[in-house]
């Protein structure tokens, strides 16, 4: 089933560290003539999306506002959405990133880095736009949205094929690990460079080639 449109969409993904986002996004004004999807997810805290309900009963929008914790049909909903917000979950972006839906993606700053590096890398090529976390606001959200709504982003130059991709780069990564180690260690340090990588390093190299 499709949603009527116009509507913009805000999600969390899981939503367990999603309630700040999904909170700011409940008391953002809604851009004139749509409506507001928010998805908070399966696994936010009941007082997190409690929060959210409770705000947009307070919110002189609400009756544009709809809260769920799930949807059937995300990417079709990111897909036909005239602008989203996001945290920048790799599944979340994947599906962002398979559209021409403007995006604004507020990364986590806990946790791993991965969300940040993610967002960054994809707004440095005008894929997405970003705002962190420190600066999130209800009125920066709401301005975003207004001026969203009245454009596209063209994705085409981003190359998505990165699946084609890490087989080799994985090669070239675990190719390095069949060095001999040498058994002096006065000799491994005076090698430096030539020293195996671990698998956790070689699996970072592997993640800075696919970004």
């Amino acid at each position: 089933m499709r949603a009527p449109r116009p509507y913009v969409l805000s999600m969390v993904g899981g939503g367990s560290d999603g309630g700040r986002l999904a909170l700011a996004a409940a008391q953002a004004r809604v851009p004139a003539g749509h409506r507001h999807i928010i998805l908070t997810g399966p696994q936010m805290p009941p007082e997190d999306h409690s929060r959210v309900q409770k705000a947009v009963a307070a919110s002189p929008d609400a009756a544009q506002i709809q809260v769920t914790r799930l949807a059937p049909h995300v990417p079709q909903l990111v897909r036909e959405a005239a602008a989203v917000v996001s945290m920048a979950g790799y599944n979340s972006t994947a599906e962002i990133m398979a559209t021409t839906t403007p995006a604004l993606l507020v990364p986590r700053a806990t946790r791993r880095a991965e969300q940040p590096r993610r967002a960054a890398a994809l707004a440095a090529v005008g894929a997405v736009d970003t705002l962190a976390l420190e600066d999130l606001s209800a009125r920066t959200l709401g301005r975003w949205l207004t001026g969203a709504v009245t454009r596209r982003c063209d994705r085409s130059a981003v190359d998505l094929d990165g699946l084609t991709r890490i087989g080799a780069l994985a090669a070239a990564e675990l190719s390095l690990t069949a060095r001999p180690v040498p058994r002096h260690p006065a000799s491994a340090a005076a090698l430096g460079a030539a020293t195996p990588l671990s698998p956790p390093a070689a699996e970072a190299r592997i993640e800075s080639h696919v970004r």
